[in-house]
């Protein structure tokens, strides 16, 4: 199961985000046979460069290995809330979906925080 645990400012824009796990019969799916991964490993990748493009935030983040990846962002510079709440509502709405086509392969915890600074 493809575990993703996010965390939303107050204003929703995306805070973090956590990616692990691989959908059911990752294993035994050929290479880029296993639709639920493909999509939200395609989905995951995108996200974090747009919210580099342009310097929009200051963050940090890496997939260290198949199956996870990390995305903190420390910052959003002035201006740039909007840019990075269409990336996060983008990201929510396409992991939603894919949760709701293929429930038994994705897992989504998401928690609010009280304000920017948290």
């Amino acid at each position: 199961m493809i575990q993703i645990q996010v965390s939303l400012h107050s204003n929703g824009c995306l805070k973090s985000l956590k990616a692990e796990g691989h959908a059911l019969d990752y294993k035994t799916a050929e290479k880029g046979q296993n639709l639920p991964c493909g999509i939200i490993s395609a989905v995951l990748k995108t996200g974090s460069k747009l919210l580099y493009v342009d310097d929009k935030t200051e963050a940090e983040g890496e997939a260290p290995s198949a199956g996870k990846l990390y995305i903190r962002i420390k910052s959003i510079k002035r201006g740039k809330e909007l840019w990075v709440r269409g990336v996060t509502d983008m990201l929510m709405s396409v992991l939603a979906e894919v949760k709701s086509v293929y429930p038994d392969a994705v897992s989504i915890d998401v928690r609010f925080e009280n304000n920017q600074e948290d």
